[in-house]
């Protein structure tokens, strides 16, 4: 069964190091975003020089924010057209669907990606705090990549699903009042992954990941608003989807 060489090299396969099945692979999301990787380096680059304490106080104001039971009413005000933009702030909530990459790097024991096309969802709340400005906690579940083995007399496919939590800072480039907008962000995630069969060996090589995103939003109504976004975690792992949101209050 292990003894054959079934990646037609010459070498017998038991006799490789074939460097191990690899996820979370480069701990930044900017492989295939181009040139906006070389402009959302610069924002992170600012966002590296805050303190550990602001960020952790921005998560919390996100998580508190998010069951105030007295500012929403205020804050949906605030977000209709027509307002003075120099207040505009707002909390909102947001949920989509849409298509993942997931592609694990290299091979472990013969194991190696044979579908890295998936589906997921993403859960959101953010936060509008200056005109052009928010910030963004989500989750997203982006599915799960597909493996094979070379060795045909070893049957399953298994495979490894990826959930990922993520931290954005994201700046609008329309003035806020428009119906429709464009954006880009920058920020942090975390990937977690499991394998659902024991004979998968995999590691993964960061524990957070610098992720970049960028998106369109068609604002519905002065609450609802619809959203297409890219968001890039890692160089294993995209997500593309539609979302829907709404900006809290009565």
């Amino acid at each position: 069964v292990e003894n054959g060489d079934f990646d037609n090299d010459g070498i017998p396969d038991y006799r490789q190091d074939d460097g191990g099945l690899e996820t979370a692979v480069t701990g930044t999301g900017g492989s295939g975003m181009g040139v906006f990787s070389i402009i959302f380096l610069g924002v992170w680059l600012v966002l590296r020089r805050w303190k550990t304490g602001h960020v952790t106080l921005l998560l919390v104001l996100l998580l508190v924010g998010t069951f105030q039971t007295n500012g929403p009413a205020q804050a949906a005000e605030n977000c209709e057209p027509g307002v003075d933009t120099e207040r505009l702030a707002c909390w909102y909530l947001g949920a989509g669907l849409g298509l993942t990459h997931v592609d694990p790097e290299g091979e472990s024991n013969g194991w190696s990606t044979s579908d890295d096309s998936s589906a997921g969802f993403k859960l959101m709340v953010g936060y509008r705090f200056k005109p052009r400005w928010f910030a963004e906690l989500a989750y997203t579940d982006a599915g799960e990549a597909g493996l094979d083995n070379l060795n045909p007399a070893i049957l399953g496919t298994p495979n490894i699903s990826y959930d990922i939590a993520s931290l954005f800072a994201g700046y609008w480039l329309r003035d806020p009042q428009e119906d429709w907008n464009v954006y880009g962000k920058a920020g942090i995630s975390a990937i977690w992954n499991d394998a659902n069969d024991v004979r998968v060996d995999y590691d993964k090589q960061t524990s957070v990941q610098l992720a970049l995103g960028l998106g369109a939003q068609w604002r519905i109504t002065p609450k609802w608003f619809a959203r297409a976004e890219l968001d890039s975690f890692d160089r294993d792992a995209r997500y593309l989807g539609l979302s829907i949101g709404f900006n809290l209050g009565q």
